[in-house]
């Protein structure tokens, strides 16, 4: 389920995250319809006709099973600002092409303080595709006001939960939103850099 479309698309954030149980329910699907198929094979003789409807099946479910790795780590219950204000620190990356050193030693960086207003060193911009080799020059710096609204939402097959995140008001630079995770206190902050399914994002731990 996709959530209402907004007047300025977000990037990468619209659409519902699949998690881990989504991807596990249609791997199950798939051994039934391959059990299925097998029996009625057995049955009527007519194996190629049958392989080949289910291979298409399979081909289509597995398409689908593509996941957000990281979204068993969302937020899913919106804090309150007070619990979410303080200084966050990157402490980890799952990058295909650059490597943690190369992004660290620019001192990734977003103090959130309690007034409302924030300084973020070295972030991703609004809009960012797929991470190249030459990300970490693309990263921004900004000062303003910050805000927690909905990211977008996860989904386990059954139904979705509205996901939360901060984002970033400043008249200097057009700062990319980061989803907030954890269920408690202390927070922490994840930059998704292009694709979710991809997985490649920036993690921040609260100091």
């Amino acid at each position: 389920m996709l959530l209402a479309a907004r007047a300025e698309r977000r990037p990468n954030i619209d659409a519902p995250h699949h998690t881990h149980e989504t991807h596990v329910m249609l791997l199950r699907v798939i051994v039934s319809i391959t059990a299925a198929v097998r029996a009625h094979r057995n049955a009527s003789g007519r194996g190629d006709a049958i392989r080949g409807v289910a291979s298409l099946v399979a081909l289509l479910l597995i398409a689908a099973c593509q996941y957000d790795p990281h979204a068993h780590l969302y937020t899913t219950e919106r804090p309150a600002p007070s619990e979410v204000a303080g200084v966050y620190r990157l402490t980890e990356e799952t990058l295909l092409h650059s490597g943690f050193s190369d992004v660290a030693k620019r001192s990734c960086l977003v103090r959130l303080n309690a007034d409302g207003t924030f300084e973020a060193v070295n972030v991703p911009p609004w809009s960012l595709e797929r991470p190249g080799k030459g990300f970490p020059d693309r990263l921004m710096s900004g000062s303003g006001r910050w805000r927690i609204d909905s990211v977008g939402a996860v989904d386990n097959g059954w139904s979705s939960r509205r996901v939360w995140g901060v984002y970033f008001d400043s008249p200097a630079a057009k700062l990319a939103a980061a989803h907030l995770t954890g269920r408690r206190p202390p927070y922490g902050l994840i930059f998704l850099l292009g694709d979710p399914d991809a997985g490649e994002a920036l993690i921040l731990t609260r100091e």
